[in-house]
């Protein structure tokens, strides 16, 4: 469905707050791609990944049309993901948590807000039959046309592809 304000949200205007969007933010996507090239610098493949990453980002700060590889922007993304987790996850421990924002930690609550009355919930997981057990858990039904000249049951079993 398109809507009737799509010409208002999309074109040459739309790319311009898009590129303003990126030039503030140019200084720390130059630090996440340092960072990125660091933990990749002893494979030349990453690096380079990495890179052609960074291109694109200086390209579309400058206002450049650029394009990248999906591949590439999720490696480094994963890269980025990695060295915050392993620098940031230390500092994230609940007890630094409570002292910087006074409030418990999620799941840390004192027993005294806990309700004496109702006990914990627990969830149970539902398994459905199997719709065809003996065909193992791993069978995959296909597509397979229905013939009035052989049986229902000979179809049935044909269909199943292990």
């Amino acid at each position: 469905m398109i809507h009737e304000d799509h010409e208002a949200t999309s074109g040459p205007g739309q790319t311009a707050q898009w590129t303003q969007l990126f030039q503030a933010f140019s200084e720390a996507f130059e630090w996440a791609l340092d960072l990125a090239g660091g933990l990749a610098r002893t494979y030349p493949d990453e690096v380079a990944a990495v890179e052609r990453v960074r291109t694109f980002t200086r390209r579309r700060v400058a206002g450049e049309p650029a394009h990248i590889r999906v591949d590439d922007l999720l490696f480094t993304f994963g890269l980025i993901a990695g060295a915050l987790e392993r620098d940031v996850r230390p500092l994230l421990t609940p007890a630094r948590v409570e002292a910087a924002v006074g409030t418990p930690a999620p799941g840390r609550l004192p027993a005294s807000t806990r309700s004496p009355n109702k006990p914990a919930r627990t969830l149970k997981a539902r398994r459905g039959p199997r719709s065809a057990p003996d065909r193992g858990a791993h069978a995959v039904r296909a597509s397979a046309p229905m013939s009035r000249s052989r049986g229902a049951a000979a179809v049935a079993r044909d269909r199943w592809v292990h």
